[in-house]
């Protein structure tokens, strides 16, 4: 896998080039005035501005102190189980395996779902039977 890597910015591996959709923005920089506020080196990454499949984000560097989880996770809505698939296979690469289950994984930096776009219309069915079938094994 290809990584791509944005001088300053940390963990911006998890912005893959494989992923179709993906556009990288605006990346703005600490200044030298405020250190006394923020701490920052002088030129290191404040946010990175991406988008993917047509939805946009702003990444925020908040230093050390907060760390990505489980709370907010990056869903990947795919058309069949080939790019199911693909984007499991790929985003899973140097992620823990354990936490690699039922569409949730993790790779070195953030949480993903991957999603075949038919579970969501299964799981919302008005058939309260084909919902619960679609959350078994």
């Amino acid at each position: 896998m290809r990584v791509v890597r944005y001088p300053g910015v940390r963990g911006s591996a998890i912005l893959h080039p494989h992923l179709q959709g993906l556009q990288i923005g605006a990346i703005s920089r600490y200044p030298e005035a405020g250190q006394e506020v923020h701490s920052q080196k002088a030129g290191s990454v404040i946010t990175v501005e991406f988008e993917l499949n047509g939805q946009k984000f702003t990444g925020l560097n908040g230093g050390p102190h907060f760390k990505l989880n489980e709370a907010i996770s990056f869903q990947i809505m795919c058309k069949n189980q080939e790019g199911v698939g693909y984007n499991w296979n790929r985003l899973g690469q140097g992620g823990d395996p354990n936490a690699q289950q039922c569409g949730w994984l993790k790779d070195k930096y953030v949480p993903w779902q991957v999603v075949p776009t038919g579970m969501v219309e299964l799981l919302s069915d008005p058939d309260r039977g084909k919902a619960n079938r679609g959350m078994r094994r």
